[in-house]
């Protein structure tokens, strides 16, 4: 069985650059390892958190509970000192959205403009062009190919 304490980006987010890859992870594998250190290495990324979803809103419900999938998610992790696991959408009851997760680090006092959220394409075309809200271009850029995006 695999242990290890929520690691929090509260403290890191203000003073460093972060980058936040939320995802099903059932199960993780090299592509999301892949998309994180490309991520990492374009934008010059300190950190980058592995952020499992309890519900995806865009697919169907994992297979795996949501405790073993933050227990790969930290084991994929343990070998790479510069990402981190964060638990903040396991601990939420309905779907996880982007949207919500950035207003509840908000919320938490966390300045949002040193977060890069990165996304695979499915997900950021569903979760930013099927939401109610609205998103101008300002401070969004595509990296790492077609399959990430970053909040500058």
């Amino acid at each position: 069985e695999c242990s290890r304490p929520s690691r929090g980006a509260r403290g890191a987010v203000n003073r460093e650059r972060v980058g936040w890859l939320g995802g099903t992870f059932d199960p993780i594998h090299v592509g999301h390892l892949d998309v994180a250190a490309a991520a990492r290495a374009a934008l010059m990324l300190d950190h980058v958190y592995l952020v499992p979803a309890r519900i995806p809103p865009h697919r169907g419900a994992p297979q795996a509970a949501p405790d073993h999938r933050l227990a790969m998610v930290t084991l994929a992790a343990q070998n790479h000192p510069w990402l981190r696991v964060s638990d903040i959408e396991l601990t939420t009851d309905g779907p996880s959205y982007t949207w919500d997760t950035l207003d509840r680090l908000e919320a938490r006092g966390m300045t949002l403009r040193s977060l890069h959220v990165i996304t695979g394409a499915d997900a950021f075309l569903l979760t930013f062009t099927a939401t109610p809200r609205t998103m101008g271009t300002d401070g969004w850029r595509l990296t790492a190919d077609d399959y990430s995006c970053s909040s500058s």
